[in-house]
């Protein structure tokens, strides 16, 4: 009886342990969940820039820190290309390989701008496509950072921007592939 007794409550010590075990990574977790960072990727700004009456353009996304705790290592490879307004489903995302990006921490609750600068003039015909909104500027890239846990996070995000006419605003389209976060 008495080594029945002993088995029972040693069955019954081992699954208490498991219980516990259970609640404490689940806890964990949890916190992890609602402590870490979480990087996104906004709509900016843009601004044009008038070279003997040629026009370049520069886009600034903001990145930010939505988390409680910081991102570290945080960087960001972006590409930038002039497209018509809806990006098809097979559209190749992949980022130039280039020199290594700087690297930044942004605080909880904290933003960074990222500044994006198309490679070259466009033609007057090409310019009044994109007056027209016939095409638009293609940002897309690739934010990675660190969270407070040390495992490696990525944003990936897309914009399709339509730039109207010197007195109007632009305006940033969020695209239906690309954007997303772990």
């Amino acid at each position: 009886v008495l080594a029945v007794s002993t088995i029972g409550l040693w069955l019954a010590t081992i699954r208490l342990w498991r219980a516990g075990e259970t609640q404490r990574s689940l806890a964990e977790e949890t916190a992890e969940r609602q402590l870490r960072a979480y990087v996104s990727v906004e709509s900016g700004a843009n601004s044009r820039q008038s070279t003997k009456k040629r026009l370049k353009f520069d886009f600034r996304p903001i990145l930010t820190n939505n988390g409680l705790t910081p991102a570290e290592d945080v960087q960001i490879i972006s590409n930038i290309g002039v497209v018509a307004p809806i990006i098809p489903d097979n559209f190749d995302y992949s980022l130039p390989v280039g020199p290594s990006p700087s690297v930044t921490t942004i605080g909880e609750r904290q933003t960074r701008v990222h500044t994006v600068v198309y490679h070259r003039q466009l033609s007057i015909a090409e310019l009044r496509k994109i007056v027209k909104g016939e095409w638009g500027f293609h940002v897309y890239g690739t934010v990675s950072y660190r969270d407070i846990f040390k495992n490696l996070r990525r944003t990936n995000f897309s914009f399709v921007i339509f730039v109207p006419k010197k007195r109007l605003s632009s305006y940033w389209n969020y695209t239906q592939y690309h954007n997303d976060a772990t």
